[in-house]
């Protein structure tokens, strides 16, 4: 903690307005929407355990934090439903909702804003009880916190800061706004990951490759290459891929090796092999009709996925700056998973559905009546596949592995409780060298007689649990369709030409049922993003007419729209009571789209 970061918190501190101040650290959902020209901003957002203040570095203005004191709700002096031991600590939570229920409107704001230099130190050392202990700890903070808050009958806000430059009162402040670029490749070098990122050099009107180190990315991005054959089959055709992992080479310490995921069927599917040597793996070349050489700079390089990366250009590079190599990302679709092999699929638009139910060959129809499912009939376990967008690398998948398991495993235990179903969930293993899987969860009904009606109640608890992980942002409706879409069960018609699925609609409180699908957007790349186009041709009043004729609705997930959207590509979210009105309702907005494609150079 130094001095220099003191001093930001106190500049933060209105006495008249102002409850708290905390630093963003390690565990903090921080929620951040500045685009490359910001100085920086702010948003509110909803008070949880990881979007406050914390205690390990808050300043509280203390006239006002006097009035109540920390609660004792947060003692964990309650149990839960269950009768168990009830939910302590996170207690900044209650108290800041406590003090914005009974203080004139912003008067008790909570604030808590990145500070350049704050690391929360963390080191165990070799005591893995203890680092399992705190890692289970700040997995929970979310439930305990909306525990309490339940017990009170209360809610708050978070005002969130963020700055593009370096934050006021650091010495080695830069007038400079952060690189973007894209990421080529990554190694593990003296207990650091160093990325080697190609971006746009404004200074010299060229386009370089530097080494960047971990803590300097604003988010990442994954390698696209051509695989060579090897050896053993030197005649085969090259495979394109990207690379997820790079780590020395076991037998040769100066060389390395790589786990990539290879595109198979067109791009439709992919594998994931892990031992490539490095002198099988290419960058591919960019397409020359992208970038155009005589603006590059101004242009920036393509972007893939979810976009560009952001740079820290408050400190040097670790090595000078080289030229770039003609290496960049390309454009795909986000992935979801097929059902029956696991694999990813990227069809977002696929016009027919798989099979629903995967029965006995010769059961050809959809088991209507739950009760009357039989053994024979249905089968006795579930696997449900998480999206990739969700887990993007090993530490956001560990984050939501421990979230969905539970504090001492209770999710996990109430599952089975409740439905009499085994809970079995595969993810990578944390060390480095371990290839990164995507995580799957294995349901096992126990009782046979009764599959169907306990696998469903188990899926819903699960997709629950992840839900609440995401918390209010606008991925839910994306999120539970994507999911659902590749479970078995009554909830998936055969017939649907959208994939739509039967559940509880996401962005409402109220439990009902509705038929839910979704649309993607197109977009353009400028300057190293993606730009999303289509949606204010889908609000339209004529388009609204036409949709609303069908008898559903429709809701579109984008930042600047009504329910903005961090952690998944901007989507349309159509809802209805039946699944043809939203079959129909997909095919009006899909020629939307299309009729605005004409007009543009979007694409998916």
């Amino acid at each position: 903690m130094t001095s220099d970061a003191m001093d930001a918190l106190k500049n933060e501190m209105d006495v008249d307005t102002t409850l708290v101040v905390g630093a963003v650290l390690q565990g903090h959902q921080h929620h951040n929407t500045a685009d490359d020209d910001d100085g920086g901003g702010e948003n509110e957002v909803e008070l949880t355990g990881r979007t406050t203040p914390w205690n390990t570095l808050a300043l509280w203005n203390l006239p006002k934090l006097a009035l109540t004191g920390f609660l004792l709700v947060s003692e964990g002096i309650h149990p839960d439903e269950n009768g168990k031991e009830g939910a302590a600590g996170v207690e900044e939570v209650c108290t800041i909702a406590t003090l914005q229920k009974i203080l004139p409107s912003n008067t008790a704001q909570a604030k808590l804003r990145s500070i350049s230099g704050v690391q929360w130190g963390q080191d165990f050392g070799d005591d893995e009880g203890r680092k399992e202990w705190h890692e289970r700890k700040m997995m929970s903070k979310v439930t305990r916190a909306k525990r309490q808050l339940d017990l009170m009958g209360l809610k708050g806000t978070v005002l969130h800061f963020w700055f593009n430059l370096s934050d006021v009162g650091v010495k080695e402040a830069s007038t400079s706004h952060p690189k973007r670029g894209v990421v080529q490749s990554a190694l593990w070098h003296n207990n650091k990951i160093f990325y080697e990122v190609t971006h746009a050099d404004k200074s010299s009107s060229s386009i370089v490759t530097e080494e960047v180190e971990d803590d300097k990315l604003g988010f990442g991005a994954t390698c696209p290459i051509t695989i060579l054959p090897d050896n053993v089959d030197a005649d085969a055709d090259p495979l394109e891929g990207e690379i997820v992992l790079c780590t020395p080479s076991t037998t040769n310490p100066n060389t390395f090796v790589y786990t990539a995921m290879i595109f198979l069927d067109g791009k439709s599917k992919v594998r994931y092999e892990s031992g490539i040597e490095e002198k099988r793996v290419v960058y591919r070349k960019v397409d020359e009709s992208i970038v155009d050489n005589s603006s590059s700079a101004a242009s920036g390089p393509v972007c893939k996925g979810k976009g560009a990366i952001t740079i820290d250009d408050t400190s040097e590079a670790t090595s000078s700056p080289k030229q770039y190599d003609n290496s960049s990302l390309m454009r795909t679709n986000n992935g979801s998973y097929d059902d029956e092999e696991g694999e990813v699929i990227e069809e977002p638009r696929r016009s027919l559905p798989p099979p629903s139910i995967m029965y006995n060959d010769s059961h050809t129809k959809r088991e209507k009546d739950e009760t009357k499912s039989s053994a024979q009939n249905v089968p006795s376990k579930l696997v449900i596949l998480v999206p990739l967008w969700l887990q993007k690398d090993r530490t956001s998948q560990r984050s939501l592995f421990f979230h969905l398991i539970g504090a001492n495993g209770c999710n996990t235990k109430r599952i089975e409780h409740e439905t009499r179903c085994k809970v079995r969930i595969v993810r990578s293993g944390d060390t480095e060298e371990a290839p990164f899987i995507p995580m799957k969860i294995h349901i096992e009904a126990m009782n046979a007689p009764k599959a169907l009606r306990d696998l469903k109640t188990a899926r819903q608890i699960i997709q629950s649990l992840v839900l609440e992980y995401v918390g209010n942002d606008g991925c839910r409706g994306r999120l539970l369709f994507e999911i659902a879409k590749h479970c078995w069960g009554t909830h998936r018609p055969n017939q649907s030409t959208s994939r739509a699925i039967n559940d509880f609609n996401p962005f409402f409180n109220s439990g009902q049922h509705v038929f839910m699908s979704m649309v993607e957007l197109p977009f353009v790349c400028e300057e190293g993003r993606k730009i999303f186009h289509a949606a204010h041709s889908v609000l339209m009043k004529a388009s609204l007419e036409r949709i609303q004729a069908t008898g559903c609705f429709v809701q579109v997930a984008q930042n600047g729209f009504s329910i903005p959207t961090e952690l998944c590509d901007p989507y349309v979210f159509v809802y209805g009571k039946t699944y043809r009105c939203v079959d129909r309702a997909v095919d009006v907005i899909k020629n939307v789209i299309r009729s605005h494609q004409k007009k543009c150079s979007c694409t998916y």
